[in-house]
């Protein structure tokens, strides 16, 4: 097939190829409405979201943020950001810059998943954004920041992998790209593994 055909050429070119961390999607999202979702998943799934997700649904407050935030806020979001950054162990790249955030919350097509609890958090404090990518036929969180304060108690980070999913579906998206990393999480919502590969080439050191 064509992977066949380019990692062919990239071997004739002096690349040899290299295992990333899969991806993981959710590619369909044919169901209608939250309980559709819930028949449509295996009886541990629903174990999980039980258990995990809709015991703490309702302490959830989730807001859609499409337009700018004031420089205060985002500074929060970015350290929320950091939090996540420096626990990111299967993929350890670069901190992204504090102005590529300021970009996405400006432009078209980006959306930012804003979840807070009641009670716990100051009022309107998030313990958790999501920065999304919308193109025509799949929605897509590239970014999160969390406070790990109380994801323990109330699964924060599972109920923002939820409520993705579920904006995907309100927006009529038909895929969600979840990105790598905590694959099993992924996976209880739907998701499905896809290998990724890298191509290195190393440079000779010899005259």
């Amino acid at each position: 097939g064509n992977n066949n055909s380019l990692g062919n050429f990239m071997a004739d070119n002096g690349f040899f190829k290299t295992n990333m961390p899969d991806s993981f999607v959710i590619p369909s999202l044919g169901w209608k409405d939250r309980e559709d979702f819930y028949q449509s998943l295996s009886e541990n799934s629903k174990r999980h979201l039980r258990k995990k997700i809709f015991r703490h649904e309702n302490r959830f407050k989730v807001s859609i943020i499409e337009n700018g935030v004031s420089r205060k806020e985002m500074d929060y979001w970015y350290r929320l950001y950091l939090n996540v950054k420096e626990r990111s162990l299967e993929l350890n790249t670069f901190a992204l810059p504090r102005s590529l955030f300021e970009g996405i919350a400006a432009a078209g097509n980006w959306e930012v998943i804003h979840l807070t609890i009641e009670g716990v958090y100051l009022e309107g404090q998030a313990c958790c954004v999501v920065f999304c990518h919308q193109s025509a036929d799949a929605y897509v969180p590239v970014i999160i920041g969390m406070d790990y304060t109380f994801n323990h108690q109330f699964c924060i980070y599972r109920q923002a992998l939820y409520q993705v999913v579920m904006r995907a579906r309100a927006l009529g998206k038909k895929k969600v790209f979840l990105g790598f990393s905590a694959g099993i999480e992924k996976k209880k919502l739907g998701a499905i593994a896809v290998p990724i590969y890298a191509y290195m080439h190393i440079r000779d050191s010899y005259d």
